[in-house]
């Protein structure tokens, strides 16, 4: 769910990525694979093309070709289209100088972090996010720590300690009943 700027929200994010079995990830094409972004629509997801479009049938095409080639995962996808994409890969690249080694997975598994930026989300490929992204974390870490200071202060001033009354009762200003 994006904003009217086109931001996802911060909550959506959050809840995104604990649903995301071993977190939030994206899924590239290794370089020398020997196919492209046009290769996985056409071959591993023309269905979903056909009803959402070329964009999100990358995006998954993607991920089932991973899946396709990953010994643990591949078990959960139905043997006859796991052995088609197996096999229109190797068909597409066999005339083809690839420098992936045969049966190596022509994808792979990026994990993406979020970070919060007020009520929306920043991802990021890096743990630490770009620098941007790092100057926003401590900036807001910071004016974050500022307002808990300054409601530790309010609280204090108001609770008549620091104001001349001892916190304890006996007239001093320190908190010699609690030693």
């Amino acid at each position: 769910k994006y904003d009217a700027n086109g931001k996802i929200s911060w909550i959506d994010v959050k809840v995104a990525s604990k649903l995301a079995i071993g977190g939030p990830c994206k899924y590239e094409l290794k370089e020398d694979c020997g196919v492209d972004d046009n290769w996985v629509f056409q071959h591993v997801t023309p269905n979903v093309a056909k009803i959402y479009g070329k964009d999100v049938a990358i995006v998954l095409g993607k991920a089932v070709l991973w899946a396709a080639f990953d010994t643990d995962v591949s078990s959960e996808i139905p043997i006859r289209i796991c052995s088609c994409i197996r096999l229109q890969y190797q068909k597409s690249t066999a005339n083809k100088n690839t420098i992936l080694p045969t049966g190596e997975n022509p994808v792979k598994k990026c994990p993406i972090f979020a970070f919060q930026n007020g009520s929306t989300a920043r991802l990021s490929e890096s743990e630490y996010g770009n620098r941007e992204l790092t100057k926003t974390v401590m900036l807001e870490r910071q004016n974050s720590r500022k307002r808990t200071l300054k409601k530790m202060k309010e609280s204090y001033d108001n609770n008549n300690c620091g104001n001349g009354y001892s916190s304890d009762g006996d007239g001093d200003d320190d908190d010699d009943d609690y030693e």
